[in-house]
Formats: structure tokens, sequence, C-alpha cells
């Protein structure tokens, strides 16, 4: 399984990394919970992007870790806002698709993120989160190629084949590697099995790739036509943040304040939104009340239509 992946990564991400590096794991969650372990020190903080996932701030969390907020905006993280008197222990980002906001963190900000680490002496856990499926601009350099020693990748096939597949990995510097098996064999002994022979064979006859460029097309449909939709309804009253990549889209409204009963409103009517301030550590930045995140990989053409005509009827 691990040559599998080592050769995936080659092929379609440009990442170079020797099969002995990589750790299978359950799923990208058991990998951040397994470097929030390994990473692990009093007195230092691990730094979060604000806003994320309040899920992956538990994981880390309930390893005993304590957090630290760090702003982004539509280009993710804000690495000229780093202080490099802060005792970190690692930082945690999606550079790939930051999740909610959905950016694509130039390269610009990689390397000074990646300097910053070097400088503070920590690592830089980058979870590669929805890096397939990518419509707009040139790839972009993972963090790990671009300095191998100083970053854990995660990666996971839960959003590229099914949540129900809970197969993931980590790609680890060679210092960290004992250590984290060492943590892994008495996490859960190893990961399924039968699985990784299953996902071994798909990755082994080309069929992986073939899926993800299949799926891709597909998403890319669905998130021209909900843009349209959107347009067809809200034209002038939008502007739309991390389309270019990902399972989603983050739309701002100009004059919506998206308030609890509004949300309620709206998901009375059968339309499921995820306001971003859901997602704030800091709740007292209010800059993203107009903002919605709205998915639109599981759903059809008439179901977006649908979908939108709603929220024009609701939305003053």
């Amino acid at each position: 399984m691990r040559e599998e992946i080592s050769r995936y990564l080659s092929r379609s991400r440009g990442i170079s990394c020797t099969p002995e590096r990589i750790i299978i794991t359950s799923g990208a969650t058991q990998g951040l919970s397994l470097a929030a372990h390994l990473l692990n020190q009093e007195n230092k903080n691990v730094l979060v992007e604000d806003p994320t996932h309040p899920g992956l701030r538990k994981v880390i969390t309930t390893a005993g870790c304590r957090i630290k907020t760090h702003p982004t905006d539509e280009r993710g993280i804000k690495t000229e806002l780093l202080n490099p008197a802060d005792p970190l222990s690692f930082i945690y980002t999606t550079p790939s698709h930051q999740y909610p906001l959905g950016g694509i963190l130039p390269i610009q900000r990689r390397l000074s993120l990646l300097s910053f680490a070097e400088a503070n002496n920590c690592y830089v856990v980058e979870d590669d989160y929805d890096s397939e499926f990518r419509y707009e601009g040139p790839p972009v350099n993972a963090l790990y190629e671009l300095n191998p020693e100083r970053v854990i990748y995660l990666g996971s096939f839960s959003k590229i084949l099914t949540p129900a597949i809970r197969l993931g990995f980590m790609i680890l510097p060679d210092p960290l590697l004992k250590d984290c098996k060492t943590l892994k064999t008495y996490s859960d002994v190893h990961t399924d099995a039968l699985s990784q022979y299953t996902l071994a064979e798909f990755i082994r006859g080309g069929s992986l790739e073939k899926h993800i460029w299949k799926m891709k097309k597909y998403y890319h449909k669905n998130r021209n036509h909900l843009i349209r939709e959107l347009t067809r309804q809200f034209a002038g009253e939008f502007h739309i943040l991390g389309q270019a990549a990902g399972l989603h889209m983050v739309v701002q409204f100009h004059n919506t304040v998206f308030s609890k009963e509004l949300v309620q409103e709206i998901e009375h009517h059968g339309v499921r939104i995820y306001p971003v301030e859901n997602y704030l550590l800091e709740h007292s930045d209010t800059s993203h009340s107009n903002q919605i995140l709205m998915g639109y990989s599981h759903l059809n053409f008439e179901a977006i239509t649908a979908g939108v005509d709603i929220l024009r009827e609701i939305i003053p």
C-alpha cells in the first residue's frame, strides 16, 4: 500500500517520498491525532487557522495541546502576522483549500511559512484537504515538497472515494518516524488490512486516477451551475470565495447578515447552509457574518436550482 501511495503522489502531486516515510492511518483525522500527540510540548502552543473546522481543533486539544488561533483571508493563513516570539510545537494548516474559506495558499506565503517554522524550530502539519479537485490556476507545490524535513503531510481517500472508507496516510521526516510508529501501534495496532489491499489494487491499476478525473469534471460542472444560478437570482448582490478548488465555496452576500433566525428559516424550507461564523474560535470577529458555505458535490442541477430559488424567496 505504501509503495502505491508513493507512486500515486509522485504522479498526481509531484511529491517525492520513499515508502518508508509513509504511515497508513484510519483517515486524516487519525493522522492529525498522531501528529498532535507526537509533537505536543509543555508550554508551547499549536498555531491553528481561524476559522477552521471545530472538530479538527478538538482532535488537537484532545491530545493535550493548547491552541493559539491565527487569522486567515481569501488566500489562506496570513503569514505576515506570524510572531517569532510565539513558542510553538507545530502549525496546523490546510493550504490546498483552506477550510472553510477555501483559499489556496500562494507560493510566497508557503515559503514564508516554512521559513518561519525553520527559524522557530517547529513543524508544519499540512492537511492536503481537497488538493485533487482543483479547477482554476496553475498547480502549487505541496509544503512537504518544499521542505520534507519540516513538514508532516496528511492525506485521505475518504473525500476522493467515500467517507465510509477510513483510509489515509501521513508522511513524516525521518527523525519522527520511529516514535510515530509506536504511537500508531498502541492506537489501533494497524489500519484495516483488507481495505488496504483493495485500495492498493485500485491505485495500481490506474483506476483511482481515472475516478478522480471523472469526479473532477462532475464537480466542476456542479460548481459552475451553482455560480450561474446565484448570478441569475442575486446578480450584483454577492461575491464568491474559494471557488478555484474543492467541494464547496463561500458566498459573501453584500447586504445580508446570516443570523441564527435567518439560518433556521432557510433550513426549515429544506436548504442547508453553513455560516462561516460557526467555524470561528475568536467570535469577536464579525467580518464573516455575511458569509455562508455552499456545497455542491452531492447535488444535481435540479436540486441546486431549487435551493437557490428558495434562498431568493427568503433572503431580503
